[in-house]
């Protein structure tokens, strides 16, 4: 199969996923690919770095000089999940690495899965998905760093739903199938001891959408993140299960980059994949600096950010940023439904610790002071 008809399958696949990384808040950043954060660092994020001593600027080892320097980085969604990078750029992190990065917002896995494959960006901040849709369709991406591994949903009911009974023959709306909503409601429904065919699930669109269709009754249940107990109770809606605390592990906001280009580029990567781990350590151990990095980058309020900027979830993050098979199992039993050819692309291909496992040889996992 040549490059261009590879290219155009995965397009015709990959756009089933939609939006499906769940925009935490209303006023997410435009989906315009055209417009990006400014490259320039943030003058009340990188004082506050410095007051705060962060182990970012302690995690100054050498590293090879990047092959390539300008890059450019689309964004899928901007869930807590994707906020290193921009701490990263705010606070002279990827230029410390010998890097220009430009951050591209998108809206959802499918738009920035589409751009990648089409080459109008270096590589991609998305879920697991997209990364096996590109697999199954023959174009090698490979995940270098996972940023988000704990699921950050719940599935938000009317209070009248109470159990897993309740929900039985019930509608709960998702982005699309295949996507990271979709995952979310598999994963949901295993907790529950319910399957797939025990409720009706509906293609809705992004979180707004999924939200407003439970809150008018057209549906019954929905996965939304970043919406506060006391807004849900408001408008006579709960968790029904929330799966922050799950303990279930998937790929939510890793860095996918074309196979091609971190064989010709292994430096760019090494020093890429460092400068996420100084920035995810940095939004770990400076809680005010993450809440205002939110701010800033989601366009919403602090409570908002507050929210988003979830000790739970934070809690529970692997700062190495490490991939495992188990990771992307449950991603592959959704999106089969949309791709059966899915189903025959092997875990393990889609992604690489290699460049995790050298930074960690060179010294900067104990640099930072990170205990894995």
């Amino acid at each position: 199969m040549n490059r261009l008809v590879r290219i155009l399958t995965l397009l015709a696949t990959i756009a089933l996923l939609g939006a499906c990384s769940g925009t935490p808040a209303s006023s997410a950043p435009s989906s315009a690919p055209s417009t990006a954060p400014s490259s320039q660092p943030s003058t009340s994020a990188a004082a506050s770095v410095a007051a705060s001593g962060s182990a970012a600027a302690s995690g100054d080892i050498t590293l090879p000089p990047p092959e390539v320097t300008d890059l450019k980085l689309g964004v899928a969604a901007f869930i807590i999940g994707n906020e290193p990078p921009y701490i990263a750029q705010d606070t002279g992190v990827f230029t410390k690495r010998g890097l220009k990065v430009e951050l591209i917002p998108f809206e959802g896995d499918g738009p920035a899965g589409q751009a990648l494959a089409a080459g109008q960006i270096d590589g991609a901040f998305m879920g697991g998905g997209p990364v096996l849709s590109a697999n199954a369709a023959g174009e090698p991406l490979r995940i270098v760093f996972n940023m988000l591994a704990v699921p950050t949903d719940s599935i938000v009911t009317p209070v009248a739903i109470k159990s897993a009974d309740d929900l039985r023959g019930k509608k709960i709306a998702i982005s699309t199938f295949g996507g990271d909503s979709h995952t979310s409601v598999v994963t949901a429904l295993k907790a529950l001891g319910l399957q797939q065919s025990d409720v009706t699930i509906v293609q809705v669109g992004g979180q707004s959408d999924r939200y407003a269709a439970v809150q008018s009754g057209a549906v019954q249940g929905a996965p939304v993140e970043g919406i506060t107990d006391d807004e849900l109770a408001k408008l006579g809606l709960h968790r029904l299960i929330d799966l922050r605390q799950s303990g279930l592990r998937l790929v939510r906001a890793g860095l996918a980059l074309p196979a091609d280009f971190i064989a010709k580029n292994p430096n760019t990567t090494l020093n890429l994949v460092a400068a996420l781990m100084e920035g995810e350590h940095t939004m770990l151990t400076d809680h005010d600096l993450a809440v205002q990095e939110f701010m800033k980058v989601g366009s919403v309020e602090k409570e908002e950010a507050e929210a988003n900027v979830d000790p739970i979830v934070l809690d529970q993050i692997d700062p190495t940023g490490r991939v495992t098979d188990a990771m992307l199992d449950l991603q592959k039993e959704a999106l089969v439904v949309a791709n059966e050819a899915v189903s025959n692309v092997k875990s393990s291909d889609t992604y690489t610790n290699q460049f995790i496992d050298q930074l960690d040889q060179l010294g900067l996992i104990k640099a930072l002071g990170i205990t894995q």
